[in-house]
């Protein structure tokens, strides 16, 4: 059974209730919140194993709390929005959003892609992987980059760490997509190209010889690899 502790900031109480029993029954600890203030004490408390975030709430947009959210802990977050534009899908991935969901939707699926987050969280990304000196260990959270932390998302440390793991191999985006999201691509393989653009930028990974590694472009794959020894 399982026993992780989610976090639900919701304001529409019918649904929030109806997400709390399903889940509570599915055997995780839920806790709840109606506002961004009551999200972010709870937060504070007890820092989840996963944040289920709506984005239209009464105090605030939950796109701009997941910022706090990053800050704040390592949880994973899934968007749970009637906001059906795939620009706002898009902007909630780019802020570090690992699954997007749209209103009205069934529970089963809620349960699926909660189970599908919670097992990549655990299992995808495990163990440290290092090519000096460059670190990265999503069990802790900690990117190191020739000594100095770099902060990063849980979705991005994951797309590093898997990049460390194979590199030098030019890889489709849409296999990026299925082995690190653990989804089928479908349309969703440009939320790829945004998370390497970030950890470009994060890495400072340009075409200056100074630069210790590269993520090249080629057809809509990637490669990996260390350019200064």
């Amino acid at each position: 059974m399982a026993n992780e502790r989610i976090l639900i900031v919701e304001d529409e109480l019918s649904l929030l209730r109806a997400n709390m029993d399903f889940l509570t029954d599915l055997g995780y600890e839920v806790r709840a919140a109606s506002t961004l203030a009551d999200a972010r004490r709870l937060l504070r408390e007890a820092p989840p194993d996963l944040v289920l975030l709506d984005v239209m709430l009464p105090d605030g947009s939950g796109f701009d709390f997941s910022v706090v959210v990053r800050q704040l802990s390592n949880s994973p977050v899934i968007f749970i929005t009637a906001l059906s534009d795939l620009k706002d899908e898009e902007r909630g991935f780019a802020l570090g959003g690992d699954d997007y969901l749209i209103k009205p939707y069934d529970l089963n699926r809620l349960g699926i892609r909660v189970a599908a987050i919670l097992r990549r969280a655990m299992y995808v990304g495990s163990g440290r992987a290092e090519i000096p000196p460059l670190s990265v260990d999503p069990s802790s959270g900690l990117c190191r980059l020739d000594g100095e932390n770099v902060v990063l998302s849980p979705m991005e440390m994951r797309l590093l760490h898997y990049f460390m793991k194979n590199p030098n191999m030019m890889i489709h985006r849409e296999k990026v997509y299925e082995d690190v999201w653990g989804a089928s691509a479908l349309d969703n393989a440009q939320t790829v190209v945004e998370h390497v653009y970030r950890l470009r930028k994060k890495l400072h990974m340009t075409d200056n010889p100074d630069s210790w590694f590269r993520i090249s472009s080629e057809k809509q794959s990637y490669m990996f690899s260390k350019i200064r020894y």
